[in-house]
């Protein structure tokens, strides 16, 4: 079937949102967003203890793959057996996402945690007997370990690239890199000797290129990416494998390293700003939309006049109480010193403004003076015992709030952004990772022959 890009981009923004209700840490604990009550009401296994009401990730992701086959069958025009090949794939990609579940196999897995969920077995609607289990029955050939994992790249560059193109500062030369790394993954898996017609390597290489054709048919001009792929023609006979191990990708870590000292920092908290991009963004037809699931953000809405649902009027509210959580989130989970965290927060402030366009050529301070600092949350005393607040730790660094400063380290952020994500993923695109790296030391080096980068200077403070 044929999907408009709109619908694409809203379904693989949904595969974002739903990564980071839940994820593994560096250090291999599971972390869950309490603000994430709809996919844990999901949980509904005996013996279950603690907050969440599931045990571990093969719970949550159990519920996360529930959620999603009824979020996409609720709101999308897909038919059955693609939208089974979606949550597959998902599937797939989060157990690849920890390290303890990479090998899952995952007919066991549907059969031990699945199929267990009461909601799985439910009908649809009243008036017919269809459950959501019916319809991934029919396509439960596509849960070969084997097979499905060899799509995880791909589907991780579609999954990003879909997310990064309604951003107006786009990272032509990163997305350009990450399209051509689909197209050469892809040529590889033409010639699996699996790839025969009608067989599960073909179906999901035919879902994934229709996807990447539509990507490319709606954004490609925006950054000149389309990279020309070979038409899928299932062979009648196998044919031998090309697949290699690239070489020479390892050297992305040292590029940084020797680029960037210090950046070997890892409890820098990337992962939340991914986590906070999705509670609200900008449609491509210049619509805000808000995640009814992330009170943690809406609780800030205490503006005057507000109305509607969130108690916030507009994308500087929104962006406005999102510094805030920020701050506050960063200031109570995080070992940084103020001045630290003030930059962090203000990069995000600019990263964010950014990627409206009705928003990207706000000045920053104006913002700050007619938002955030009217917030009644932002005044308040951090803690009881202490007169500080959260807008003493930004006015002692506001000087960064330059716009024409701050808005050339946006490709920058946008890039560790991405990375300090994908890392803990135990099947790496090194390549993709490698030619990321490479850019990010590309820009670095501009940015070194600017001629702001002067001793103790917003520029080289950032």
């Amino acid at each position: 079937m044929t999907n408009s890009s709109d619908n694409l981009k809203d379904l693989y923004r949904k595969f974002a949102t739903i990564d980071d209700y839940f994820y593994v840490t560096d250090d291999g604990h599971v972390r869950v967003d309490t603000a994430h009550t709809s996919i844990l009401q999901y949980c509904n296994y005996e013996n279950n203890s603690g907050t969440y009401d599931c045990n571990d990730y093969f719970q949550l992701t159990s519920c996360g793959f529930i959620y999603l086959l009824k979020t996409l069958k609720d709101n999308y025009k897909l038919e059955d057996d693609q939208l089974a090949k979606y949550v597959i794939l998902w599937l797939s990609y989060k157990l690849n996402r920890h390290s303890k579940c990479s090998a899952t196999n995952l007919n066991d897995f549907y059969t031990n945690n699945i199929e267990k969920n009461e909601y799985y077995n439910k009908k649809i609607k009243d008036d017919d007997t269809t459950t959501y289990k019916d319809i991934i029955e029919k396509k439960k050939d596509l849960m070969d370990n084997n097979e499905i994992s060899k799509f995880n790249g791909l589907f991780s560059i579609l999954f990003y690239l879909y997310n990064v193109f309604h951003d107006k500062s786009l990272n032509c030369q990163q997305n350009f890199n990450l399209a051509k790394n689909f197209a050469d993954i892809f040529e590889d898996l033409i010639k699996d000797p699996n790839n025969k017609e009608k067989s599960l390597h073909t179906q999901i290489l035919s879902t994934l290129l229709d996807d990447y054709n539509n990507l490319i048919n709606k954004y490609g001009n925006k950054c000149s990416i389309s990279q020309s792929i070979s038409q899928l023609t299932p062979q009648n006979k196998p044919v031998e494998s090309s697949l290699q191990t690239s070489e020479g990708t390892s050297s992305s870590s040292s590029i940084l390293n020797t680029s960037i000292p210090g950046l070997s920092i890892f409890a820098i908290p990337y992962r939340k700003f991914a986590t906070i991009d999705d509670y609200f963004y900008v449609t491509d037809d210049g619509h805000v939309r808000v995640d009814t699931a992330h009170t943690s953000i809406l609780q800030y809405c205490n503006y005057e006049n507000n109305s509607g649902t969130y108690d916030c009027n507009d994308y500087f509210q929104l962006t406005s109480c999102g510094f805030i959580y920020l701050l506050k989130t960063l200031k109570d989970n995080y070992k940084l010193e103020d001045d630290q965290l003030a930059k962090y927060v203000i990069l995000w402030l600019s990263y964010k403004l950014n990627r409206h366009s009705k928003c990207s050529a706000t000045n920053l301070n104006d913002f700050y003076t007619n938002n955030i600092e009217k917030n009644e949350y932002y005044n308040k005393k951090i803690k009881d015992d202490d007169t500080t607040t959260y807008k003493d730790i930004i006015d002692k660094k506001k000087d960064l709030m330059d716009i024409k400063e701050i808005s050339k380290f946006n490709g920058l952020f946008s890039i560790l952004f991405y990375l300090y994500n994908v890392f803990h993923d135990k099947s790496l695109n090194c390549q993709q990772n490698f030619n990321l790296a490479k850019n990010f030391a590309d820009i670095f080096e501009d940015l070194i022959k600017d001629p702001n980068n002067k001793e103790k200077s917003l520029h080289t403070q950032i």
